[in-house]
């Protein structure tokens, strides 16, 4: 199933144009963030679909909306066309959904809530990475 997905994925990163961008902010400290920025029609092929966030401290999004990639847990922020991948930090996580706080996810910012893992592996891809694990 893996070779599947990295070879469907392969193909549309072949197939659209796409550029991948690292972004630096300043909260407090120099925090380095990847970014990809990817067509709409990428968008649409694997059904990545957006929420805005509501609550100002404790966010809650769908399980679909986080990535696990070995201990670490992302979500992407969308900026126009941009998907910006966000460390966060969970405080619950349950078969459905997973709760967490971040300094830099505010009120009505839009994350991706499907399809996440997705822009996970075209991140990887593009950065040379691991898309799979190795025995």
């Amino acid at each position: 199933m893996r070779n599947k997905l990295s070879l469907l994925v392969s193909l549309a990163i072949l197939s659209i144009p796409l550029t991948l961008k690292a972004e630096e902010h300043h909260h407090g400290e120099h925090e380095e963030h990847e970014a990809i920025e990817i067509s709409e029609q990428v968008v649409k092929n694997y059904n990545i679909t957006t929420m805005k966030i509501t609550s100002s401290d404790i966010h809650e999004v769908p399980r679909s909306a986080v990535v696990n990639a070995q201990g670490e847990y992302f979500i992407y922020k969308k900026e126009n066309s941009s998907f910006e991948q966000v460390e966060v930090e969970p405080i619950e996580v349950n078969s459905t959904s997973v709760s967490f706080h971040s300094e830099e996810i505010q009120p009505n910012d839009e994350i991706v809530n499907n399809g996440a893992k997705y822009l996970r592996v075209i991140l990887l891809d593009k950065e040379g990475g691991e898309v799979g694990h190795a025995h």
